[in-house]
C-alpha cells in the first residue's frame, strides 16, 4: 500500500512480509541487510544516513539518501518482526521538505498498531516487485534475500540465499566458447550439480521440455536437502538453473520456489 502526498514531495510505502517462521537475530539482520542492498543501493549517489537495527526485539530503522531523476530522496525504513509477520514501512521524502514531513511521518508511526491474524493469508516470501537480470533472463526474487556474485575463468555464479540459509534460488553460467551437444549437456548437467551441491545427487524426476532442455527434480541424503534444476544451451553458453531448499523447511519454501522455476519456464 503506498499513500502520496498531493504535493508529490513525499510517500509512505507499507509493506508486510510472511516469512514462515520467527526470524532469529542473525536472519533479521540479512533480511533488512538485503533489502536495503537490493532496493536502494542501485539508486544513484546512495549514502547512509543511519542504520539501527536491534535484532534481539526484532526493531530496525534505516536512513538513507540517493537521487532519482536529479531529485535528491531521503527515505527511512522501519521494519517490526511480530512473529512471523515483517512489517516494512518506508517514508520517502524529497530532500527539501524532510525536516517538515519526518516529525509527521513520526506521530503516524506511533499510532500503528499490528494485528496479525491475517497473516496466514500471504503467502510465504510472496514477491515483492523485485526482479534479478542475469543477462540470459529476469526473474521475480524476493528483495530481503542475500544475492552473491562469483566469477570464475568460464563460469558465472549468481545466488540469492533466504534469511534463513534454508533455501537458494542459484543461476550458473558455463561459457568457455566451445559449442556443446544436447547430449553432452546432459551429462555436464549431472557434473555441475554434483560439483556445486553434492556428490550423493539422487535423481528422482527427468523430464525433457519445449523450448527448455531438460529439468531434473533431485534430492541429496547427507545434505537433507532437494532441488529442481534445469539446463538450456544458448550458443556457446551453458546455462544451469538451480531452485533449492532443505527437507526440513520443504513446507515454507517449496511453493514459492516453484513460483520462480515456472516464471523461469514461463517467461
Amino acid at each position: 500500500m503506498d499513500l502520496f502526498d498531493p504535493a508529490g514531495k513525499g510517500k509512505i510505502s507499507v509493506r508486510v512480509v510472511n516469512t514462515g517462521a520467527i526470524l532469529d537475530s542473525d536472519s533479521f539482520e540479512r533480511f533488512i541487510q538485503s533489502r536495503e542492498e537490493n532496493l536502494f543501493n542501485q539508486y544513484s549517489y546512495y549514502s547512509k544516513i543511519s542504520w539501527n537495527i536491534y535484532s534481539s526485539v526484532g526493531i530496525a530503522s534505516i536512513s538513507k539518501s540517493f537521487t532519482i531523476d536529479k531529485v535528491q530522496k531521503i527515505v527511512r525504513s522501519s521494519y517490526h518482526q511480530f512473529k512471523e509477520a515483517m512489517y516494512i514501512i518506508d517514508y520517502w521524502s524529497d530532500h527539501d521538505v524532510y525536516a517538515s514531513y519526518d516529525p509527521v511521518y513520526a506521530i503516524f508511526e506511533s499510532q500503528i498498531t499490528y494485528d496479525n491474524r491475517l497473516i496466514s493469508n500471504l503467502k510465504i516470501y510472496e514477491s515483492d516487485g523485485f526482479s534479478f537480470d542475469t543477462g540470459y533472463y529476469t526473474i521475480p526474487v524476493p528483495s530481503f534475500w542475500t544475492f552473491s556474485h562469483r566469477i570464475g575463468q568460464f563460469t558465472v555464479v549468481n545466488t540469492f540465499t533466504s534469511p534463513d540459509k534454508h533455501a537458494l534460488v542459484q543461476s550458473a553460467v558455463y561459457d568457455d566458447g566451445m559449442h556443446i551437444s544436447i547430449d553432452d549437456a546432459a551429462s555436464f548437467m549431472l557434473i555441475l550439480l554434483r560439483n556445486y551441491y553434492a556428490e550423493d545427487i539422487v535423481v528422482i524426476s527427468d523430464k525433457v521440455l519445449p523450448g527448455i532442455n531438460e529439468r531434473l527434480s533431485w534430492y541429496s541424503y547427507k545434505g537433507n536437502y532437494s532441488g529442481d534444476s534445469v539446463f538450456e544451451v544458448r550458443g556457446t553458453a551453458f546455462i544451469l538453473f538451480t531452485v533449492l531448499y532443505d527437507n526440513n523447511y520443504k513446507l515454507y519454501y517449496s511453493d514459492r520456489l516453484e513460483q520462480v522455476m515456472d516464471t523461469y519456464l514461463n517467461p
